[in-house]
């Protein structure tokens, strides 16, 4: 199977777009080269969870029956700016923190239920960047210690903007 990414804007193939295809027992990731394209080797027919992400386009995701009469999957990506951590655009981490940094990962809930319990409801998938993460039930287990943590966006060209705004998901949990 062939996946091509274009340029909903002008058609033209788009590079180093990231591909994740979530099968129910497999899970591929890759990304388009100078054509605009990434190979899937089809490991078993059924349907599978689609995500395509590329800094400076919207996100894309869909659900779909892929077969062997899947020949080509194309993708349009709108310009624009959004993620929504199912692929890695590219955002660093940094601080000094020794415990609890920023990660993108699908949440882990706690038994005190004062986390983070899961992805917002608003964006495809289940991924988001989060801290103190770690699968212990304890949310003081893995919590930030001993410093700060950053999460810092790729760079955003938002000169041909008329009226950019930013919309994002937020929860906090304070110490006890």
């Amino acid at each position: 199977v062939v996946i091509k990414v274009t340029d909903a804007s002008n058609g033209n193939p788009i590079f180093d777009a990231k591909i994740k295809f979530v099968f129910p027992l497999v899970t591929h990731e890759g990304s388009t080269n100078a054509l605009g394209e990434e190979q899937l080797t089809m490991f078993y027919q059924d349907t599978c969870a689609i995500y395509v992400g590329k800094w400076g386009y919207l996100p894309y995701c869909a659900v779909q029956l892929v077969d062997s009469n899947t020949q080509t999957i194309n993708i349009m990506l709108q310009p624009g700016y959004g993620d929504d951590f199912e692929v890695d655009l590219g955002w660093s981490v940094n601080g000094s923190a020794t415990t609890g940094v920023w990660e993108r990962g699908v949440p882990h809930a706690t038994n005190s239920g004062s986390t983070v319990q899961g992805d917002v409801p608003w964006d495809c998938g289940t991924s988001c960047y989060v801290t103190g993460n770690d699968a212990n039930l304890d949310p003081d287990f893995d919590d930030v210690d001993q410093g700060n943590t950053v999460l810092v966006s790729p760079l955003m060209d938002l000169s041909s903007y008329t009226t950019p705004y930013f919309n994002f998901g937020r929860d906090i949990v304070t110490g006890k």
